[in-house]
């Protein structure tokens, strides 16, 4: 009797310490997901996506097989050469007679042809600027044009023709929707005076095409793809302003950069100033008098001289508070928060505060403004005349091109390239081109851009965070989708205005040793302006001119605004305001969207294929409110998200290995819901089909060290248990391990290759087959 009463007592203590354990381990849990990015009460339900276990079978074949396949990766570099991205193709050979000797009768200031290779021009640059620092501290001013800088080549073409038979505005009145008169756009080269001619660069009419573009043509008036891709050509060549200087971008772990400022007076080629003759004399190269002498050009060596004799640089002309990423740098190595809490008055800005820059800058204008400040003081000035008057006029200006097209593949209406630097629709039907390299093109570009704008922000301080369709496509995998061409940042108003203030035209050059990448910022006139507006509510532009995609920015603020009535009251929302309120804590953009501070702040340390980047704070309840149903759905456009490989696939792709023995032609008859239920629940010999496919053993070679990191993420930040990664499962004290997994975000050597090795060299050697 004693016995069962002492067993009875023990049992009821047991039980209550039990509960008082599991009490205080969902105490935990609650206070810990909604510091995470799960508010409490929330009714969010997470997608299953992970939560598909694998038999024992498969699962062992899972790692044998990747284990095996990623042996015969690395075993054949030729084979599955899209897994090596670093730089091969470095020297060039140029005949540089055509350069130095001004009566050779192919010399480049007299040909009408055009030359450009990124090797050559960046040898020249860095050691005219390696020379400039010798002598001076100052940052150096440099002749500059953007015949150099990007690629016009395809107008060789025209400028080959004799004058007569070469392409006048009237071909692109034909060409273009409407047949508009093309006389406020377009120039005839005949047209042309002897002056205008010199003022732009050139000796001779023949040195330009029997066009020339002096501005954007509306957006209503659209022309074919080609003819769109020729206009931004003519433009660049002849009366596209120049950036207001460049920015080279260094090592990815310091905060340094080279700079100049471009002149503004000088509009010749580099055949038409003495940069390579110094050149060669800075590195004692003596012309051996033969008509076809060339000189083999290293870019890399002479950045590594660069870097070695003249430190770069850090943010020096303008004194800023101290780098959020330095601290970032510093928590990580104390295993502390890499947080980065944001001040709320960094989200205001008043039309008060333009007039008060306007009479600082009359003030200092007295005693000379730096060229940043009195492009800033320009802007300042237009934006308040403009205001004064009523009058908001566009910035930003696309490729409109026309869709009745053959070759248009996609129906692309343009809506998403800078038409200054147009090259073309990504999937337009490229002779040549396979659909699978035009994949892979689209892919080095996005990755490559946001790889860069982090650099450039981790070197200046610049705060900004991924959000919208970008931030959705991070929260699956931490890739970029592959079917999606937008990446959308925020930043706070404060930020925006500084990136006006000190970077406003600048021409940022990606690290010499990792690529050839250029990036144009632009910011808007209008961003003093906080309210909605239809006409800019992008606030700046970081543009590829290599393709004219571009990252869009949108700075958030206070304002008069009032938020649309879809916020007040939902389930993931409530978001609301007196009227014309420009006072209490809610931002917005100039577009449509509106957020409480809380759902922003503290911004996040994370990975965005393969580079860091910063998030929101109130991911799900934001991106649930956004994408409802993008957010648990698996399958978009026929791409279907592959739990087990953490990639999203085509549907033909997987269709291939899914249905070995279906004709292709019955592929579109299989209903998605079937795919979606074969991809949850793989065999292990459909797991070894899929690793059997070079593309996607390529993509998960490539890919699955991030995507593994990411799995991890999503269990600290959300709960989501990934059981394709065994370890999570067992894990315990969360709230460290994240500090631990944070600690080991920063940036790696690109995953994709670099543009032009790729479209020069890698493509035309081993070509991309289509596999669906």
């Amino acid at each position: 009797m004693l016995g069962k009463v002492l067993f009875s007592r023990i049992f009821t203590r047991f039980t209550k310490l039990f509960i008082a354990i599991t009490v205080l381990h969902l105490i935990f849990l609650v206070h810990f997901f909604r510091s995470y990015g799960i508010s409490k009460g929330s009714s969010i339900s997470l997608p299953v996506s992970y939560n598909n276990e694998l038999d024992k079978e498969a699962q062992e074949t899972l790692v044998s097989k990747t284990k095996e396949r990623f042996s015969k990766v690395e075993e054949n570099p030729d084979r599955f050469w899209l897994t090596r991205t670093e730089l091969v193709h470095t020297n060039v050979e140029v005949p540089i007679n055509r350069y130095i000797n001004p009566s050779a009768e192919d010399a480049w200031d007299k040909t009408n042809e055009l030359f450009y290779d990124p090797r050559f021009i960046l040898s020249i640059y860095l050691n005219e600027l390696k020379h400039s620092l010798d002598t001076s501290k100052e940052r150096p001013t440099l002749p500059f044009s953007w015949a150099d800088w990007i690629d016009l080549t395809k107008l060789n073409d025209e400028l080959s023709k004799p004058m007569e038979e070469r392409m006048d505005c009237d071909v692109l009145r034909l060409n273009t929707k409407k047949k508009p008169d093309t006389s406020y756009f377009c120039l005839n080269n005949a047209e042309l005076t002897d002056d205008m001619i010199q003022e732009l660069g050139f000796t001779r009419r023949e040195q330009l095409p029997g066009f020339v573009i002096f501005q954007h043509s509306t957006h209503s008036h659209k022309p074919f793809n080609d003819f769109r891709v020729l206009e931004a050509k003519s433009y660049a060549l002849t009366f596209l302003p120049k950036p207001l200087k460049v920015m080279i971008l260094t090592g990815n772990n310091d905060n340094g950069f080279y700079e100049f400022l471009v002149d503004p007076n000088s509009n010749g080629r580099l055949a038409t100033t003495n940069m390579v003759s110094k050149y060669l004399q800075n590195n004692n190269i003596v012309d051996n008098g033969a008509e076809d002498y060339s000189v083999t050009f290293d870019h890399i060596r002479e950045y590594r001289e660069l870097i070695k004799s003249h430190p770069p640089s850090t943010v020096s002309v303008h004194h800023e508070p101290v780098n959020s990423f330095d601290t970032i740098e510093e928590n990580k190595s104390k295993n502390q928060s890499t947080n980065i809490v944001l001040d709320r008055s960094m989200f205001r800005y008043s039309k008060d505060q333009v007039v008060d820059q306007i009479h600082e800058y009359e003030s200092k204008s007295a005693t000379g403004l730096s060229p940043e400040e009195y492009q800033y003081f320009m802007g300042l000035k237009m934006f308040n005349d403009c205001s004064a008057q009523g009058d908001e006029i566009r910035h930003f200006k696309t490729a409109t091109i026309r869709t009745d097209d053959d070759k248009n593949v996609d129906n692309d209406n343009g809506w998403h390239y800078d038409w200054r630097f147009f090259n073309g629709a990504l999937n337009y039907d490229r002779r040549g081109w396979s659909k699978a390299e035009m994949s892979e093109r689209t892919r080095i570009i996005l990755e490559r851009m946001i790889r860069t704008w982090y650099m450039f922000s981790r070197k200046t301080g610049i705060i900004s965070w991924i959000m919208h369709g970008t931030l959705l496509s991070w929260y699956w995998n931490g890739l970029i989708f592959p079917y999606d061409i937008d990446i959308d940042i925020q930043m706070p108003v404060s930020e925006l205005i500084r990136l006006a203030k000190h970077y406003n035209q600048t021409l940022v050059v990606e690290n010499p040793e990792e690529g050839y990448g250029k990036y144009l910022i632009d910011v808007g006139t209008f961003v003093h302006d906080r309210d909605i507006t239809d006409l800019n509510y992008i606030d700046a532009r970081f543009v590829d001119v290599d393709s004219g995609i571009y990252i869009d920015f949108t700075g958030l603020s206070t304002s008069k605004a009032n938020p649309p009535t879809e916020y007040s009251n939902t389930e993931y929302t409530n978001i609301s305001k007196p009227l014309n309120d420009d006072t209490v804590d809610i931002y917005n953009d100039r577009r449509k969207h509106f957020y409480v501070f809380d759902e922003i702040s503290p911004l996040r340390y994370s990975m965005l294929s393969g580079s860091p980047v910063l998030i929101p704070n109130g991911i799900l309840t934001r991106l649930k409110f956004e994408y409802a149903v993008g957010l648990e759905s698996m399958e978009f456009n026929d791409w279907f998200f592959v739990p087990v490989l953490r990639l999203w696939l085509h549907k033909n792709q997987l269709i291939k290995h899914l249905y070995p023995n279906m004709k292709e032609s019955f592929y579109k008859n299989i209903d998605n819901s079937k795919i979606m239920k074969a991809i949850t629940s793989l065999s292990k010999d459909e797991i070894a089909s899929l690793l059997d496919d070079d593309a996607i053993l390529t993509e998960y070679y490539l890919t699955r060290n991030l995507t593994t990191l990411h799995a991890w993420e999503r269990y600290y930040l959300f709960g989501i248990v990934d059981n394709h990664v065994p370890e999570i499962k067992n894990h315990e004290n969360p709230k460290d391990s994240y500090n631990q997994l944070t600690a080991k975000f920063k940036p790696i050597y690109p995953i994709r290759k670099n543009l032009f090795e790729f479209e020069h060299f890698d493509r035309l050697h081993h070509h991309i087959a289509d596999t669906f």
